[in-house]
């Protein structure tokens, strides 16, 4: 049994834009993470059967709140999750023994110290998925420039000292983008602002795709969707020289 996990940025969460996560869910992931809901329709999200969680919608004075983030699920996701932890910037949960969590950085409300000390609420997550607003020093990996450098700064090094790893895409010649197919014929091979980062034990037994969303119609400036499949652990040999 995998665990599938997904992670879209919509930009604002309109009805067509549900139906298109929804729709996501009844073929190819288990959980997914929508965000930038912007909290549109929000008394109205939370009474559909697939919704399992949200950030805290935040005060505003005037014209609509910004970020949220929802946690989307199916039925069989439902009876799988337990320890929900929810904080204004992420949402995390345990599925099969695996502590997933979804962040969403804003660029310019959240200072360089801000991110630092949320990173810290994350140090118990087996995985973090989501829109950091970071673009790191990686051309095989990443696309566009570098950037900004402080908040980059903060990223890695927190990946150094937790001993985690930003998972690597599987990747084939086209170097396209894979379509949201069964059978897909082409898988993309960089990230822009949506990363996916791991354990390290954990990187053996995962798959990370970036799934094409153009065929979707979903009216976003984000390029793909996250795809991350766990597999359960393997189970290891029983010999002599482990029975101690």
């Amino acid at each position: 049994m995998s665990l599938r996990v997904g992670y879209v940025n919509v930009q604002g969460l309109s009805g067509d834009k549900f139906n298109i996560c929804c729709r996501l869910l009844d073929t190819i992931y288990d959980f997914l993470f929508v965000a930038e809901t912007w909290f549109i329709d929000h008394h109205a999200r939370k009474q559909d059967r697939r919704f399992l969680a949200s950030t805290p919608k935040p005060r505003h004075d005037r014209g609509r709140p910004s970020g949220g983030v929802y946690l989307l699920g199916t039925k069989h996701a439902r009876s799988l999750m337990s320890n929900l932890n929810i904080t204004p910037h992420s949402i995390t949960f345990t599925a099969t023994a695996i502590s997933v969590s979804g962040v969403y950085f804003p660029p310019t409300s959240m200072t360089d110290a801000d991110v630092a000390a949320h990173l810290i609420t994350l140090q118990s997550s087996s995985v973090v998925l989501g829109d950091i607003n970071v673009r790191f020093r990686n051309s095989l990996l990443q696309e566009g420039a570098a950037g900004p450098p402080r908040r980059m700064d903060v990223f890695t090094r927190w990946l150094n000292e937790t001993g985690r790893a930003q998972a690597i895409p599987i990747t084939n010649s086209c170097g396209g983008v894979e379509p949201i197919t069964p059978d897909p014929a082409s898988l993309c091979s960089k990230f822009n602002l949506d990363h996916c980062f791991l354990r390290h034990r954990l990187l053996a037994r995962s798959q990370l795709r970036l799934l094409d969303k153009s065929s979707l119609s979903l009216r976003t400036d984000h390029g793909y969707i996250i795809h991350l499949s766990i597999g359960q652990a393997i189970p290891q040999p029983t010999t002599q020289d482990n029975l101690v």
